[in-house]
C-alpha cells in the first residue's frame, strides 16, 4: 500500500510540474499570465501556481515521506527556472541529465554571431563567464536538432518556435528529472 501510495505522490506532483512548465510558450516564459487566470503579471502567476503545487507535494509527502528530499529538491529547482528570466535557465542538474538543454544557451548565438568575442572569453581574456563553451562538434549537433524539431513541429501542424522547442524539452527534462531520481518506481507509475 505504501509503495502505491508513493508512487501515486510521485505522479501527482509530476503532473502538476508538467502543467505548469507546459505554459512556457503561453505565458512567454513567464513573463505574462495566461488570459483565464486573475493575475496580470506572469511571476506572480507562477509564484501562484508553485505555492499550490508546493501545498499539494506537503499533502502527499505527509503520506509518502520517503520522497520528501527528492520532491523539495525538484520542486527548487522549477522555481530557479521561473526565477532565472533566461533560457535555458535551468540548474545545472537537469543539463547533465538532459544535455540538448545547452542548444538553448546564449553561448551558442555568441559563438555565431561574434566570434571572436566568444573566443575572448572561451580562452578567459574576458570578465564574462559562460555556462557552456561549445565547440564546432557541438554547434553542428545543435542545428541538426533544430532542423529535426523544425520538421516535428511542421509534421505535427505546428508553428516553428525556439520557444516552442525548448517547452518541449524541458517537458522532456522534467521527465527524465523524475525517471533518474525514482528509477524502477517511476517506471511503475507511467505503467500503472
Amino acid at each position: 500500500m505504501n509503495d502505491r501510495i508513493n508512487q501515486m505522490a510521485v505522479q501527482i506532483i509530476y503532473q502538476e510540474l508538467r502543467g505548469l512548465l507546459g505554459q512556457y510558450v503561453e505565458t512567454e516564459g513567464y513573463n505574462h499570465a495566461p488570459t483565464e487566470v486573475p493575475e496580470s503579471d506572469g511571476l506572480a502567476y507562477a509564484a501562484r501556481r508553485m505555492a499550490e503545487i508546493w501545498r499539494t507535494a506537503a499533502t502527499w509527502l505527509a503520506w509518502a515521506p520517503a520522497h520528501t528530499r527528492k520532491i523539495v529538491r525538484i520542486l527548487l529547482e522549477v522555481e530557479y527556472l521561473l526565477r532565472s528570466c533566461e533560457c535555458p535557465g535551468v540548474v545545472r542538474r537537469w543539463k547533465e541529465i538532459d544535455p540538448v538543454l545547452n542548444y538553448f544557451d546564449c553561448a551558442f548565438e555568441l559563438m555565431e554571431k561574434s566570434p571572436e568575442q566568444y573566443e575572448k572569453i572561451r580562452m578567459g581574456l574576458s570578465n564574462l563567464r559562460l555556462s557552456c563553451y561549445p565547440d564546432q562538434k557541438w554547434m553542428e549537433q545543435r542545428k541538426a536538432y533544430f532542423a529535426a524539431a523544425r520538421e516535428r513541429l511542421e509534421d505535427e501542424g505546428q508553428a516553428y518556435s525556439e520557444d516552442e522547442v525548448f517547452q518541449d524539452e524541458l517537458l522532456r527534462a522534467l521527465t527524465l528529472v523524475f525517471q533518474t531520481d525514482f528509477g524502477d518506481m517511476w517506471g511503475q507509475s507511467l505503467a500503472g
